[in-house]
């Protein structure tokens, strides 16, 4: 009965078990595999997250990526046909990324870049979504936003963005 009662603890999850007398030492021991294990366990589910972060997040800027952009994007055009409810899309492109670059230099660029974004972020509803579509190219996704709200929207990132200096140091 008791091996009976053993394997049915062990199917519904007893990850270990102590038979009487306990001898110290084999506690300690099982004590610390449990940890180990736990531990462990820990550091791959972590490490899944990092991975699964890095996969939809934009190294230069840490915005959302295109891969990313994708699939919710597709979701909320979704949404939005079934609840029958707005959605606007914003797009805000930096101009002449060559001459940018050909003039400063690739570093320029990357810095301007990561300006644009966090003046992007720091001008949106926290309803907005912003992703980086490219190289100089962010989408802006406005649920719920009609055409009135959009055009403000879009006119104060535009008088943001234009009044935005970029200086030359470590912004991101």
């Amino acid at each position: 009965e008791e091996e009976v009662r053993l394997n049915r603890a062990l199917d519904i999850g007893v990850n270990d078990y102590l038979i009487r007398p306990v001898d110290r030492n084999e506690l300690l021991a099982r004590v610390r595999t449990q940890i180990r294990k736990r531990r462990y366990s820990e550091h791959l589910r972590d490490n899944v997250q990092h991975t699964i972060e890095m996969a939809i997040t934009d190294a230069l800027t840490g915005l959302h990526n295109q891969r990313w952009l994708d699939e919710t994007l597709d979701r909320l055009i979704l949404r939005a046909a079934t609840d029958r409810a707005p959605l606007s899309l914003i797009a805000v492109d930096l101009v002449d990324l060559a001459g940018l670059t050909e003039q400063y230099g690739q570093e320029m660029l990357d810095m301007s870049v990561c300006e644009l974004a966090k003046t992007l972020s720091s001008s949106l509803r926290p309803t907005d979504l912003i992703a980086r579509h490219d190289t100089g190219r962010f989408v802006i996704m406005l649920p719920g936003a009609n055409q009135e709200n959009t055009d403000m929207v879009s006119a104060r990132i535009q008088e943001i963005v234009n009044s935005t200096k970029v200086v030359i140091s470590d912004i991101c």
